[in-house]
């Protein structure tokens, strides 16, 4: 989904495509700012781009890397240990 909007005097062109970055670009006039925006949104769509998706990390692999890399160096670490195994 696309959207222009006047910014500071100028046209911001802003483009949200559900798995990627927000994306937004300033422009002087805004037929540029639309022509932009339809390219740029077609690629994104047809994945044509260099962005990548965003590959978010699991909670459980982000707790384990936490528990066997920096939990194991504190005072609490059976603590930790015990309590992430019971879960």
């Amino acid at each position: 989904m696309s959207t222009i909007r006047k910014h500071r005097g100028k046209w911001q062109s802003i483009i949200r495509v559900q798995g990627h970055p927000l994306i937004s670009k300033v422009f002087v006039s805004k037929t540029d700012a639309s022509r932009w925006d339809n390219l740029t949104e077609v690629k994104l769509r047809r994945e044509d781009t260099g962005i990548a998706k965003i590959k978010y990390l699991k909670f459980e692999d982000v707790a384990r890397r936490y528990i066997e890399e920096i939990s194991i160096n504190k005072k609490c670490y059976k603590d930790d240990k015990s309590q992430a195994s019971i879960q």
